[in-house]
């Protein structure tokens, strides 16, 4: 229920102040230490090539279906 109330109030947010949210939190992620910052970016090619490789095993497994 707070969910759901939260999302409502969320979809009467202006594209700036959305936009204001984001810069901000990416502010703060490039505050973090490089080393950190690293391995972040590491770990988000890891898991994108993952679900590259796995949509590639799906597909050569499973009958092709629309």
């Amino acid at each position: 229920m707070r969910e759901e109330l939260a999302v409502r109030k969320a979809t009467r947010l202006s594209s700036k102040l959305i936009y204001e949210v984001i810069r901000r939190d990416g502010e703060e992620e490039l505050e973090r230490p490089t080393r950190s910052l690293i391995w972040s970016g590491i770990a988000a090619g890891i898991l994108i090539s993952f679900s590259v490789l796995g949509e590639a095993i799906f597909r050569t497994f499973l009958p092709n279906a629309p």
